[in-house]
Formats: C-alpha cells, sequence, structure tokens
C-alpha cells in the first residue's frame, strides 16, 4: 500500500516538474545568435544576469563589461560584439536600487543589426512573452520586487552612415 503511494508520488512530481520546466521559452543563449549570446550573458535576472533593485556595488560585481564612467548614481560601460561591432549599457540608481538599463548597440553591417535586432524580439518575447508596438519600437511589460511596473523596449534603425543601431531600454516604476 505505501509502495503503490509513494510511486504515485515520485510520478507526480516527475509530471509537476516537466510541466514547471516546459513554461518557460527561452533556449540557450547561444541558439538565437553568437551576438546576442554575447550582449544577454545569461538568462538570469532582468538582462545580464542583473535584477532590478540591486545595489551599485552589486551590479559592479556581476557586470563584465569594461566600466568606463560612474558616479554615486550612476554607472556606464563599454563592450565589444567583434573587430567593429561595440555596445554601451547605462545603469541608474535611486534609494531603491536599479531602476534603468540602457543598452545601445551600434553594428557596421546592416544585415547583422538586422539579425540581432530580431534574435533580441525572439528572445524577448520567448522571455516575457508577446510584445505590444508603440510607436517605433516594441514594448514588454514585467513585474520586479519592489516596483510597480517595468517596461522593456526595444529599437532598431539604419544608421546614416550605414550600418544599424539596436536600443533596449528597461525601465521600472515606483
Amino acid at each position: 500500500m505505501f509502495k503503490n503511494a509513494y510511486i504515485k508520488i515520485i510520478l507526480l512530481a516527475i509530471v509537476v516538474a516537466t510541466l514547471i520546466a516546459s513554461c518557460s521559452n527561452v533556449k540557450d543563449l547561444n541558439e538565437y545568435s553568437p551576438e546576442l549570446e554575447k550582449l544577454v550573458v545569461s538568462t538570469e535576472g532582468i538582462f545580464r544576469g542583473i535584477e532590478l533593485g540591486m545595489s551599485l556595488d552589486k551590479v559592479k560585481e556581476k557586470e563584465t563589461a569594461v566600466l568606463s564612467d560612474e558616479s554615486t548614481d550612476y554607472l556606464y560601460y563599454d563592450a565589444t560584439l567583434n573587430e567593429s561591432d561595440y555596445y554601451t549599457i547605462n545603469y541608474y540608481f535611486s534609494e531603491k536600487g536599479l531602476y534603468e538599463i540602457t543598452i545601445d548597440v551600434y553594428q557596421d553591417i546592416t544585415a547583422n543589426a538586422l539579425s540581432l535586432r530580431n534574435a533580441l524580439e525572439t528572445f524577448l518575447t520567448d522571455k516575457y512573452g508577446k510584445s505590444k508596438t508603440k510607436d517605433d519600437y516594441l514594448l514588454w511589460e514585467t513585474d520586479a520586487k519592489g516596483f510597480k511596473k517595468v517596461e522593456i523596449s526595444l529599437f532598431g534603425e539604419e544608421r546614416d552612415e550605414g550600418g544599424g543601431f539596436i536600443s533596449i531600454s528597461i525601465i521600472a516604476y515606483e
């Protein structure tokens, strides 16, 4: 009698674990694109393994890009995707911790920028669900502990001098 109950409990636990694992649509980052993997770094946190509400010191510990500028409420990083393409990251802090992240990507080849933008759209949709279109950008909404609402926007355009520009903005509202 106990043996059958034990087997049923194990089977139920396996089914529940399988259902929980299947809820996430996020793939390994390298499946989206090598550039996306370099840019996003981790599927943990809101972006790059960073959580909203983190302290400035905690973000500095986790961030892998090169710190170029900082103040008491701001961090600015530079990083490269390859020989000619680069990105910048800005982190903004209030008394509640990290509340805004902006990432700007500059690519020399328009097709590469379009490919990365599409990979980012797929990744963000897999992670945060269906987006809305607002003006010239896509918008996802999510939540974070201690904040009322979080908006993630993705914008991409061709640059006049050739190549492409992509901007990701993550803003938490108190």
